[in-house]
């Protein structure tokens, strides 16, 4: 039931349909859970990317589980010691992921654009997920916006209203289709 919530507030507030998130979702969802992302992570990072690339959901999921999945990589790692980022706490058990991504934007934003794209290259695996790691990273203010919207509008409620809204726009769509219809005939 939360993550219903949580889903149909990112629906409102970001560029994505329902289909493209779910899409998205399923692409990524078991490596965000590796990665000790919230459900609210989630959603607002897939949100995120597809928001400002105007990428399907499918596209976004495959590449946020790539550059995900890459940040346990040589050149990854080797990336994120050189600014001083710990993947790993002192335990050896992996840091929540949201805190990483935190701060591989707070590090990466302070970057020039050589160093910054040097970065994102090593971050991503290289040139493919490249510009979509710098998309996501250079629009972490977005990210933050949609995940404190998620965090603190979601709930039953907003959800059945959400609903109500969509069906009656739904069937308004409805009557101005069968009023065209009627003209053609």
């Amino acid at each position: 039931k939360q993550f219903i919530d949580e889903f149909s507030v990112a629906v409102h507030v970001a560029r994505i349909t329902g289909t493209e998130l779910l899409t998205g979702l399923q692409r990524s969802a078991a490596t965000f859970k590796n990665m000790n992302f919230s459900t609210a992570e989630a959603i607002a990072m897939i949100s995120t990317l597809s928001t400002v690339t105007a990428k399907a959901g499918a596209n976004v999921g495959a590449s946020l589980n790539s550059i995900l999945i890459n940040i346990d990589f040589k050149k990854a790692a080797e990336a994120l010691d050189a600014y001083g980022i710990q993947v790993y706490n002192s335990s050896g058990k992996m840091r929540d992921g949201v805190e990483i991504w935190r701060d591989i934007a707070r590090i990466f934003n302070g970057l020039d654009t050589q160093h910054a794209n040097e970065f994102a290259n090593a971050m991503s695996g290289g040139k493919f997920r490249a510009n979509d790691l710098r998309a996501l990273i250079g629009n972490w203010e977005t990210f933050e916006k949609i995940l404190t919207d998620i965090n603190t509008k979601a709930s039953p409620e907003l959800t059945a209203s959400l609903l109500k809204t969509g069906m009656n726009t739904l069937a308004t769509n409805i009557q101005q289709a069968q009023a065209a219809l009627q003209v053609l005939g």
